[in-house]
């Protein structure tokens, strides 16, 4: 067939699908390369006006305007064109974009449109000449009340290379220059400073602001009994607890006013709500037509409200007359009918909580349907305040369970007494916002009980370590009763002796002592005390009762930890490190030493004889002599060296960052002490000595079993040659004698 062949068809629709993939990555990446350009170009562009303003400047092209070169005209235009354009971009960007235009956009817009009104403006003072120049000054004021050193600093920069630039044409303006220089750099240090005070005095005012608007809603929980424990919660709890439920409530509030001017015809509507004290009643919300609601507190005895709160029942015109009486209102006069439903919480036998009434000149007296109405809302704002009195309990419970739950995985993980203390410490100061802790110990010395503050809160550092003999005190009566005490809570806590007689704790109103006991161990107590009365409730009771039992149980499994640690690690008879502990410790020190290059000590001693010891006056004294020479060992030796029992009569010092003649100096202030002590036998005094071998490891050094080997060979040598003395750096390959 003849004609011209047709163009084949894809095999299949994967080859289609990867075709429109393989067009729509090509438009992808043309799209990306445009983009990329323009963001090239427009980043490009300012640089460019600015250096080319900059020649302006510096030439002083435009400082005849007669006789412009096209050039220089040329530049000046695009110069001053640049800044509207740039302005009316970010117009364009700021309909999809409010703030990428705006003055508090980003801050890299913000000093490029710095530098273009710069530009322009110098444009301008060139052509018009220097009388204009106060356009610098405030373009760098506008600027510095930014008060971000990012895009002041800069601006700044750029201002001031444009004062330098204009010296390049005409250097006799130097003192001109100069004194523009200074009113640059003092009008942005000046409108910096003013900003930034404003700044402080804005964020000082919304901080007031907030604590009143914290306090407000703390005092309106509190007038509401929204929860009984709000004062005795954390500052944060409080805070959210207080504004969240009030704000419900003022909702709720708010919704029956609403409700009572439109369906009653009301001219004046307001909720008061009766003090804690049951003194006053204090107006919560109201609104009034024409008149002005009291604000201040009004005695819960006087006028018609008074009346409604001795009568704790509903009250309107026609029971008693409205000519006297009515105290709701700055002015009492003018008020022809009202009608008031008391807030009794839990039903008609409850507690009076407030009252709220409506009032009106027209149309008439309230009907029974109307009070009706009245009642149903009154009881509306009641379900509203126990609903969220009983959220807000709740969540305080189920916070402190959650803290409690915390600490007792805190103190469960711990594994040290003193972190378990400083744990139950913390712990219990959050607890129930406590304003004074302290974890006392217990211990028995000759049949006789002491105690002893082992640790406190920060303000009361002054008692730690105080110890004491077992008295009728409040701690030690917790410990014999086993249980918290005092039972009941005194009414001062300034004459009751809580650790012994010469001990006083100050402020507290309330105050708390749970023993610490396992079983039938006594361990010490959690000693409780704030500022406020009646805090110690029962929940907060029980909360202190778990914690402490926790804390004491953590105490004893810390306790047991460190006595199996200890006993991993130390020797039975001399209570020093063992020889197991004593190679590791070796070899992290020499580890230390290799990586820093320190030089590292050992030394190996032998007490002279000490068969003869035994066999003389048995193995009891010379188990005696091994406890006396440790402990010389442990006296002398520094904080830093680590001493144990290498094996038998033998013991060994590791001595970090120790040359060979720190070393001697310690080596031979040990061999004295041990010299000069004398150990009491049913014989007569008996004293021993002993022989040292010393080794010093220097980078690059010699391995651990090589430096122990040295320090052995000397002390073989030591030995070998009269005994009593401290021999060092014996080489290996030298013989023994």
């Amino acid at each position: 067939m003849t004609g011209e062949p047709k163009q084949a068809a894809p095999h299949s629709r994967g080859e289609a699908w990867r075709a429109q993939l393989l067009a729509a990555a090509r438009s992808k990446r043309s799209r990306f390369r445009a983009a990329r350009a323009r963001h090239l170009l427009s980043t490009a562009l300012v640089p460019a006006l600015l250096l080319l303003t900059l020649t302006l400047v510096a030439t002083g092209a435009l400082r005849s305007p007669e006789r412009l070169p096209w050039p220089a005209l040329a530049g000046a235009f695009l110069v001053v064109l640049a800044l509207p354009l740039n302005l009316a971009a970010r117009a364009i960007r700021g309909r999809r974009r409010w703030g990428a235009w705006r003055f508090d956009g980003t801050g890299e817009r913000q000093l490029e449109l710095g530098a273009l009104l710069l530009c322009a403006a110098w444009v301008v003072i060139e052509v018009l000449g220097s009388e204009l120049h106060a356009l610098v000054y405030v373009i760098v004021a506008a600027w510095a009340g930014l008060k971000s050193s990012r895009l002041v600093i800069p601006l700044v920069a750029i201002a001031l290379l444009f004062e330098v630039a204009s010296l390049y044409h005409s250097p006799a303006l130097l003192p001109n220059v100069a004194l523009q220089t200074i009113f640059v750099l003092l009008f942005a240090a000046l409108y910096g400073l003013l900003s930034g005070a404003e700044v402080v005095r804005a964020r000082r005012v919304e901080r007031e602001a907030l604590s009143a608007r914290i306090r407000t809603a703390e005092e309106q929980a509190i007038a509401l009994r929204l929860d009984p424990e709000l004062g005795a919660a954390p500052e944060e709890v409080r805070a959210h607890t207080a504004i969240a439920a009030a704000g419900e409530i003022e909702s709720a509030i708010s919704s029956a006013l609403d409700v009572m001017e439109l369906a009653l015809g009301a001219e004046g509507c307001a909720v008061y709500l009766l003090s804690p004290d049951g003194k006053y009643l204090r107006l919560h919300d109201g609104r009034s037509t024409d008149r002005k609601l009291r604000r201040d507190p009004i005695p819960a005895t006087d006028g018609l409200l008074g009346f409604v709160v001795s009568n704790g029942g509903p009250l309107a015109s026609g029971e008693a007359p409205v000519e006297r009486g009515v105290n709701w209102y700055e002015d009492g006069r003018g008020v022809s009918h009202f009608a008031m439903a008391p807030l009794l919480a839990g039903g008609e036998s409850g507690a009076l909580r407030g009252l709220l009434l409506v009032d009106r000149t027209t149309p008439g007296p309230f009907s029974e349907r109307e009070r009706e109405l009245l009642a149903l809302q009154a009881a509306q704002i009641l379900r509203t305040i126990d609903f969220q009195r009983d959220f807000s309990s709740m969540k305080r419970l189920r916070d402190e369970k959650e803290r409690l739950f915390d600490a007792l995985r805190e103190l469960n993980a711990t594994m040290m007494p003193a972190d378990v203390i400083k744990v139950a410490l913390a712990k219990a100061c959050t607890a129930g916002a406590l304003d004074f802790v302290a974890i006392t110990g217990v211990e028995e010395q000759d049949g006789l009980l002491f105690h002893q503050i082992i640790a406190t809160t920060e303000e009361h550092q002054a008692l730690k370590g105080k110890r004491w003999p077992d008295n009728g005190g409040l701690v030690s009566d917790a410990l014999h009763f086993e249980r918290p005490w005092p039972v009941r809570e005194k009414r001062t806590i300034s004459g009751m002796v809580v650790f012994d007689d010469t001990t006083k704790l100050h402020g507290l109103e309330s105050l708390k002592v749970f023993p610490l006991r396992t079983g039938k161990r006594h361990l010490g107590t959690l000693v409780a005390g704030t500022e406020r009365r009646g805090a110690f409730d029962l929940d907060l009771v029980a909360t202190l009762e778990v914690l402490a039992l926790q804390t004491a149980q953590s105490l004893e499994r810390a306790s047991l930890f460190e006595q199996m640690e200890q006993m991993a690690t130390t020797d039975g008879l001399t209570g020093l490190l063992n020889h197991r502990t004593f190679q590791g410790r070796l070899e992290e020190e020499l580890k230390l030493a290799q990586r820093y290059g320190r030089t590292l000590s050992i030394l190996l001693t032998d007490i002279d004889h000490f068969k003869r010891v035994n066999d003389t006056y048995g193995h009891p004294m010379g188990d005696t002599v091994l406890r006396g020479v440790a402990r010389i060992l442990k006296r002398t030796a520094r904080e830093t060296d680590a001493v144990s029992r290498y094996g038998g009569e033998e013991f060994c010092v590791v001595m970090p960052e120790t040359n060979l003649s720190g070393a001697t100096t310690i080596a031979e202030r040990i061999r004295r002490e041990v010299e000069r002590a004398t150990f009491e036998t049913p014989e007569g005094p008996l004293q021993v000595t002993i022989s040292i071998g010393l080794a010093t490891w220097r980078p690059p050094g010699l391995s651990k079993q090589e430096l122990i080997d040295r320090a052995d060979q000397c002390l073989y040598h030591a030995k070998h040659s009269g005994r009593n003395r401290t021999v060092s750096e014996l080489p290996l390959s030298d013989p023994s004698p």
